[in-house]
């Protein structure tokens, strides 16, 4: 009577167990899976139907193929660098020691700046050599200026002698011109002349009247024509005396003028491009103290990206100081291997395209500047240099970038958005709406990217519609559906 019992039971508890795994595997499967006709040569299906829960899920959108100007281009990595024109290195150009940085790593500077203060023996000596030049030159100067005022007064005093101006007249004439001893000596040679000639004048009278002898008339007329030729002499030798005078002043000034020069140049090529100008730097260096001191400024407006040395330590002639770097314009330097030679085209003056993976939202639009000439040897790479502006300062150098590049003539192609296209076994396709709930798989060949659309050589003509989201989970769809099956 057990076993009779026992068996009706056994065989429910079974048939209970299998209605519960059939149930549990009918909720497994979709409630309205998507369906597939029409096979194609990859093994799979060719359409994809969906039910409107589906279509929803899968954020299916259409766009249109359409007729675009295609440039082809070629992506290819690189890294960003300074601008070589707003990167400067600021080295000493003369041995010496740091006594003072007025700025930090990071701050911006203006060119002029002071960012450090340095003290040199050698400096001091160059200076202290241009201050005795400079004192030289006004000596020679002020040499050279009163030759030329005693000249003036001697052509003054030759020409009222020659008017035969009285002595008095001279004199008052002479009140403010320097002539030097030249006025003792012209003015006693015109005063003998002129009393050799009223005695001259008088013995003529005499004579005429036989009061004296012919010999005495004679005499007179002799010392009358003597004292006139000691005064000829007189202003001739002057004359000349002052001129050559006056030439040698001005010639000594010039010499001095000119060895003033070569200190100033030798101290400007001392203290280097990067120290204050030399006028600046003597005239502000007139104590002692001060004039071993020197201040390195700024060549360019930027920020100072690094500082090499301590306060109070030692540099040497040549030693980097500090990095100035202006990072708003910088370089895009790419490295185009051999096998992409041949398919850029690009000269200096192209524009390009980089993007970093740092800023993956941004593009940045770049100028050619260089496109190299030589492979490098280790790299197998030639340069290609190409100038982007970053106001925001967002950009580093040293980052990664990618630079795309032109690869020929634009052209006109059909073209999609990249979305579009998906790729099974090697085999590009996109998706053709067929209906509002059906879409086709259509094989292509795909061209070449730019700016998120991609060029379709084979498969598809212009306005034709296709799927522009979504394409990827109708892939999913038509997979999944060619391998139930």
């Amino acid at each position: 009577m057990k076993l009779k019992f026992v068996y009706p039971l056994v065989g429910v508890v079974v048939i209970g167990v299998v209605a519960t795994l059939s149930l549990w595997r009918t909720s497994q499967r979709p409630a309205d899976p998507p369906t597939a006709s029409e096979p194609s040569e990859q093994g799979t299906r060719e359409i994809v139907t969906l039910s409107p829960e589906q279509l929803g899920r899968g954020n299916v959108k259409t766009s249109v193929a359409s007729e675009t100007i295609f440039q082809p281009t070629r992506t290819v990595p690189g890294r960003l660098t300074y601008d070589q024109d707003r990167h400067v290195a600021v080295k000493a150009a003369f041995n010496g020691v740091v006594t003072e940085f007025r700025v930090r790593p990071g701050d911006f500077v203006a060119t002029g700046q002071t960012l450090a203060v340095l003290s040199s023996s050698d400096v001091g000596a160059a200076r202290a050599k241009v201050k005795r030049r400079e004192a030289d030159l006004q000596l020679a100067q002020r040499q050279a200026e009163w030759r030329t005022n005693i000249k003036d007064g001697v052509l003054l005093l030759v020409q009222l002698i020659r008017e035969e101006k009285e002595p008095r007249d001279i004199d008052a004439a002479l009140q403010y011109h320097a002539v030097g001893d030249y006025r003792e000596r012209l003015v006693s040679a015109y005063t003998r002349v002129r009393l050799a000639n009223v005695m001259a004048d008088n013995i003529q009278e005499a004579a005429a009247s036989g009061a004296v002898s012919g010999k005495v008339r004679q005499e007179r007329e002799s010392e009358r024509q003597a004292a006139q030729a000691a005064l000829q002499s007189a202003i001739e030798q002057s004359l000349f005396d002052v001129e050559q005078l006056s030439k040698k002043a001005t010639a000594v000034a010039e010499d001095a003028q000119r060895q003033l020069e070569v200190t100033r140049q030798d101290l400007k090529l001392l203290l280097g491009p990067s120290s204050r100008t030399i006028d600046e730097g003597v005239a502000e260096a007139s104590p002692e103290a001060s004039l071993s001191q020197v201040e390195i400024v700024a060549p360019i407006n930027g920020a100072m990206e690094e500082r090499s040395l301590a306060v109070m330590e030692r540099v040497s002639a040549g030693d980097a100081i500090a990095v100035i770097a202006d990072t708003s314009r910088l370089w895009a330097v790419a490295d185009v291997r051999e096998q992409d030679w041949a398919t850029i085209d690009v000269d200096v003056g192209a524009k390009v395209v980089v993007t970093t993976p740092a800023l993956p939202d941004e593009r940045y639009a770049a100028e050619v500047l260089v496109v190299g000439r030589s492979v490098d040897a280790a790299t197998g790479a030639a340069a290609l240099v190409a100038r982007l502006e970053s106001a925001d300062h967002r950009l580093r150098p040293g980052l990664f970038i990618r630079m795309t590049i032109p690869a020929g003539p634009s052209r006109a192609a059909v073209t999609v958005p990249e979305s579009s296209v998906v790729v099974h076994d090697g085999q590009s396709f996109v998706f053709v709406p067929v209906g509002t709930t059906k879409f086709r798989r259509v094989d292509v060949r795909r061209g070449g990217e730019e700016g998120g659309r991609l060029e379709i050589l084979e498969g598809l003509a212009k306005g034709t519609p296709v799927v522009s989201e979504g394409a990827f989970f109708l892939k999913s769809a038509l997979l999944m559906v060619g391998g139930d099956e």
